[in-house]
């Protein structure tokens, strides 16, 4: 503890010391193992108070800037960073991977150069995300895929495909089959009267979904046609037709006119094909009672993103529950019964139905 102070001066590269480092050094220097004592003990008490928050980390860790420095064995001062415990909490392995996952997804994605050609009808171009991309000619020799389509146009191709009249017959099966998949095959006037009683932005949410629908069918028809080698100018001539009679907006009508602009280019299976809403809308489906007791009808209950679609034994809507009409949703974990109140042509409807997943039900309403 007796130990001289050094006052003679710095020479050479040596930094100059300013006043208050010059304090700190003339204060008694402490032995080696001690200050690795001293910083085992705070790297300790730092991890013992990761799991705590503390609005007082000042009052824990000291208030005067000097008990957060030391001196190495070459007389240098380092100052040890104050933890801040309302930053450090616990965190779980689950909530690691979402952060990895998230990490991943917001990455800029690489844009696509080349593609690999599917199919040797491939003509050395790919119509991928609504833009023409080149393929790779190294590897058009080692294609071992085999589709359907190339047995189709054989030496026995069909004149079927060449009737203009038939693939606008699978154009509406198609779009019937999806409004149907998707919850969207009401009557006329019970649509008509769900679009007047909707604000204008449901209106508009109503009118996209609507369009993406019929351009997404007709984008599809296109590969399609493209496949079974219909004459390109017979192709443009009906799509334009469909696309003047399903009134699709300027938006999604865009995509199916650029693709009609590269279709001199593009042969076989080139077209990249779109995947169905279908496909990609999320729902859960429930096996319920009419009434409120077991025995009741037999339905099953799919819980959407907009609505609630009651379907019979066979798969035929019976009913659908929009969201915006409901007026009240309870039910009773005791006896097992979902109660849905809501607004029908002015009048108020309660209905009930019995089922062990009540809860589920409940829980997984978009409401």
């Amino acid at each position: 503890m007796g130990s001289k102070i050094d006052t003679t001066p710095l020479t050479g590269n040596s930094p100059v010391k300013s006043k208050s480092s010059a304090t700190e050094d003339a204060a008694p220097e402490q032995p080696v193992k001690s200050r690795r004592k001293r910083s085992l003990s705070m790297d300790s008490e730092g991890s013992e108070g990761s799991t705590l928050v503390s609005n007082t980390s000042s009052e824990t860790m000291g208030n005067d800037d000097s008990d957060l420095s030391y001196n190495d064995g070459d007389g240098r001062s380092h100052n040890r960073s104050r933890i801040n415990h309302q930053s450090i909490r616990p965190v779980s392995d689950s909530e690691i991977e979402l952060n990895r996952d998230v990490s991943l997804t917001v990455s800029p994605p690489h844009p696509i150069s080349t593609l690999t050609a599917k199919s040797c009808f491939s003509a050395g171009f790919r119509y991928h995300k609504n833009k023409m991309i080149s393929t790779d000619s190294d590897n058009a020799d080692g294609i071992l895929r085999h589709y359907v389509f190339e047995a189709l146009i054989g030496k026995d191709r069909s004149t079927l495909w060449d009737q203009l009249q038939f693939w606008e017959d699978a154009y509406l099966d198609a779009v019937a089959a999806e409004r149907d998949a998707v919850g969207m095959d009401q009557g006329p006037s019970e649509m008509i009267h769900r679009y007047e009683s909707l604000g204008q932005t449901d209106k508009k949410r109503l009118e996209e979904d609507e369009d993406k629908l019929l351009s997404d069918t007709l984008y599809n028809m296109i590969a399609f046609m493209v496949m079974l080698k219909v004459p390109k100018p017979d192709i443009k001539k009906k799509v334009r037709r469909l696309l003047g009679k399903s009134h699709i907006g300027l938006k999604h009508s865009a995509a199916v006119n650029n693709l009609l602009d590269q279709i001199n280019n593009l042969h076989g299976n080139d077209i990249d094909l779109r995947p169905s809403g279908s496909r990609q809308m999320r729902k859960h489906s429930f096996v319920v009672h009419a009434g409120s007791d077991n025995k009741g009808d037999v339905l099953f209950m799919e819980v959407c993103d907009d609505c609630v679609i009651i379907r019979s034994g066979n798969g035929a809507i019976c009913d659908r529950c929009w969201y915006e009409q409901l007026i009240n949703m309870t039910f009773c974990p005791k006896t097992k019964v979902l109660c849905l109140g809501r607004q029908v042509h002015g009048e108020t409807r309660l209905d009930k139905f019995y089922t062990k997943k009540v809860c589920f039900i409940y829980t997984n309403t978009g409401i």
